[in-house]
């Protein structure tokens, strides 16, 4: 009888085991999930710390081009004439705004061709560029002058600097002779001082002299 209760109690424990085992298991890992919204949250945090500066555009606007859309794109007349590819923009560095378009004007396969410059404002552009004409003919724009690029300017070179000593000449400044003449206290006798030199007369009639 004791040894079929000694069985009987083995294999309750044998059966239990497992089943505590899992239920240990599950709650480690929910207990590990829950801990991770917590670490992930503090990239988040601190990138949202990051002011944007005013500076920084987010996106390109509906009007806007990008500039190598237009360079390359080629000119057309509004009768169809092919007058040449855009090669370059100007732009106004006080006000930022494109002035003229630079065109290669003639020439065979790059040799010989021209630059002229057509004002910006007289140009139709559509389809972001893929669409350019201008009321001008070929023969107009053959005939137009090259245009004449100034040189590119440098920045002015920085003044030297000083280390804050001076040069300067001074006055020479020379000492007076002055002439003075006393009088002793004593004996009656009156000395005569001469740029520092005294000379007296002695008591008994004798010159005494004193530097």
């Amino acid at each position: 009888m004791f040894k079929n209760a000694a069985v009987i109690s083995l294999a309750t424990m044998l059966a239990v085991s497992p089943a505590f085992a899992q239920e240990e298991a599950q709650s480690e890992g929910q207990a590990s999930e829950e801990a991770q919204p917590e670490e992930q949250a503090s990239p988040e945090a601190s990138s949202e710390a990051v002011p944007t500066s005013d500076a920084v555009v987010p996106e390109q606007e509906q009007p806007e081009m990008r500039a190598d859309w237009i360079t390359g794109a080629t000119i057309m007349s509004t009768s169809g004439e092919r007058i040449g590819p855009i090669q370059d923009i100007m732009i106004d560095s006080e006000s930022g705004q494109v002035t003229a378009a630079i065109v290669g004007v003639g020439g065979f396969l790059g040799i010989g061709t021209k630059q002229i410059a057509v004002a910006w404002d007289q140009l139709q552009i559509d389809y972001d560029g893929q669409e350019v004409q201008m009321d001008l003919t070929r023969e107009e724009a053959e005939a137009a002058p090259e245009y004449v690029f100034r040189e590119r300017q440098q920045p002015p070179a920085p003044e030297p600097a000083t280390d804050g000593m001076g040069t300067g000449t001074g006055g020479e400044s020379t000492g007076g002779m002055g002439t003075g003449t006393g009088t002793t206290a004593t004996g009656g006798t009156s000395g005569m001082a001469t740029g520092g030199e005294a000379t007296g007369g002695g008591a008994n009639g004798g010159e005494a002299t004193s530097n």
